[in-house]
């Protein structure tokens, strides 16, 4: 069986949609508006081949060589280092904005002197950049095909890897009628979407076809920044959980007794629960037991400053600002509105590949759903447990509901099967007082506590109270504190009466006692009284025998 031969995109993600990248020796469509990144993805592909040694001529339609360069240099890409290794080979295809049309125009010259080219670099890539800008100078869409069809045969006869860059009319993400020709000569086509969702900017790409090729035809979002372009895909992440049995502590003795020993090494956890219920204050608490360990943590918060919550932290007698200061703890604070997700995505994944840390904690997650909508923060959620799990990192993820018992929103923005412990913490409303209460809901592989315990936020740090359940259910607050008082009053009272009972039994014994000696007393008085009788008989017996026989 033939098995295509296949070259690395230079895309972090995109191979992996492609299943190994773009088909060596054939053509690759990417269309889309403008500014949704068609150049950059074919200038990512330039970058590595010329990593390689690959020679690359890139033809450029719109694009001027010395502003090809410039903007290069924005993302990261030194064109020109590559240019002086002979790696890559600018032609400058542009129209002079003063040239007009005569006649129909004709690819023809082009071909030839990219033929040239190949021969005498001996160029193996290929990329045309904006070729729509060119061939429609014919305002006629019959003589349009033919010099698609020109550039096909040509682009065949060459067996050269192509890429070409095409404006698609109406910048979505599924083709127009107008590009339906080119998208059809071509065995590969990428399409690529830039939109603007809830006034946060989204990139989108998705592979309507590839000849002779399976692929993911989702819609992938993506980002641009140093280094190019940069996207990972849902479907790339593993859940597999690493098969570690060891535990590390909370930080709080009752808590991890209640987790069966602790939170599982390398596992995933959500705290789940209302405003004000301490979800923030328990990750902290957890945090701060890392540090105590010596393990680094990385704190994503999309809520408060770094300074927020160092102060905030501080009155709960948690103490951040020292590991923060001896570099243990990485707090990265940014409002989730201020990028788009995938920016977030690949910023906390640059944290995480330099700082390497132990434990990752996300506050929280329920704010994502503001980067675009609840579909985006799933697919941001879910990559970055998929994430924290290829690292095999332990990762903490709260999230804000909006009720109280909020039983129906645990699960965030819909991960909850994807999490490994889930832990609620809620805010209960009991005889007209407000108390705090923790339960464990799931924790996979462990002998967890089903109980819901009560739970404090104190100077010094979180305390958990036993549970109590009455006739109502659980009781918290003061009616814990009146059944704590009347369980010490009811034990106070048995533990006297115990020990009247004690008092009285041990009188009766001593009487008893006292009785049983007189008793032996009387008895051997009685005997003795007996045996002098005995005595006295013996005599008289004595004396009568003596008369008798007188």
């Amino acid at each position: 069986m033939y098995a295509l031969e296949k070259v690395s995109t230079g895309v972090t993600g995109l191979d992996d949609v492609l299943m190994g990248g773009y088909a060596v020796g054939r053509t690759t469509l990417i269309a889309g508006g403008p500014g949704s990144g068609k150049t950059n993805l074919a200038l990512n592909f330039v970058v590595k081949a010329c990593e390689h040694n690959e020679p690359v001529a890139f033809v450029a339609f719109e694009e001027s060589p010395k502003a090809l360069r410039r903007n290069a240099q924005t993302i990261g890409f030194d064109i020109g280092s590559a240019e002086a290794a002979k790696n890559m080979l600018i032609i400058d295809a542009s129209l002079p904005g003063q040239a007009e049309v005569v006649g129909a125009f004709s690819l023809s010259g082009l071909l030839a002197t990219i033929t040239n080219q190949i021969t005498r670099f001996g160029i193996r890539h290929l990329v045309i950049d904006g070729l729509d800008s060119l061939t429609r100078l014919n305002n006629d869409p019959a003589l349009e095909r033919r010099e698609l069809q020109n550039l096909n045969r040509w682009l065949v006869d060459s067996d050269i890897t192509t890429l070409i860059t095409s404006k698609s009319h109406e910048g979505e993400l599924v083709p127009s009628e107008y590009d339906d020709f080119l998208n059809y000569i071509v065995d590969c086509v990428i399409f690529l979407d830039h939109s603007v969702l809830q006034n946060t900017v989204t990139r989108r790409l998705r592979v309507m076809k590839y000849r002779g090729s399976s692929f993911s035809g989702n819609a992938h979002a993506f980002h641009i920044g140093i280094g190019g372009m940069r996207l990972l895909p849902v479907s790339s992440i593993e859940l597999m959980r690493p098969g570690v049995l060891e535990r590390f502590s909370t930080g709080v003795k009752h808590l991890d007794d209640i987790l069966g020993g602790g939170l599982m090494r390398g596992s995933t956890v959500l705290i789940s629960g209302p405003t004000g219920s301490g979800k923030t204050t328990l990750a902290a608490t957890v945090i701060a037991a890392a540090n105590a360990r010596e393990e680094r943590v990385l704190f994503v918060s999309y809520e408060m400053s770094a300074e927020s919550m160092v102060q905030t932290m501080a009155s709960a007698g948690i103490d951040l600002q020292t590991p923060v200061d001896r570099g243990l703890t990485e707090i990265f604070a940014v409002l989730p509105e201020a990028i788009g997700a995938e920016a977030h995505l690949f910023q906390v994944m640059d944290r995480l590949e330099v700082f390497r840390p132990h434990l990752l904690v996300v506050d929280a997650i329920s704010a994502c759903a503001r980067m675009g909508s609840d579909e985006i923060a799933f697919n941001f959620v879910a990559r970055l447990i998929g994430i924290a799990k290829r690292y095999g990192m332990s990762a903490i993820f709260t999230n804000q509901t909006t009720t109280l018992m909020p039983v129906h929103e645990i699960s965030g923005v819909g991960v909850s099967s994807l999490i490994d412990t889930v832990i609620l913490v809620d805010l209960i409303v009991q005889d007209g007082e407000l108390n705090r209460s923790i339960l464990v809901m799931k924790s996979r592989g462990t002998n967890h506590s089903n109980q819901q315990h009560e739970f404090f936020i104190t100077s010094g740090g979180i305390v958990l109270a036993d549970a109590y359940v009455g006739d109502q259910g659980l009781m918290l607050g003061t009616a814990r504190r009146m059944c704590e008082y009347r369980m010490r009053n009811e034990l106070r009272n048995k533990t006297l009466a115990i020990a009247a009972n004690r008092a009285s039994l041990e009188r009766k014994r001593n009487a008893l006692r006292f009785s049983i000696e007189a008793s032996e007393a009387e008895i051997e008085m009685l005997e003795t009284q007996m045996e002098i009788s005995k005595l006295d008989i013996d005599e008289l017996e004595q004396r009568v025998e003596s008369i008798r026989r007188t």
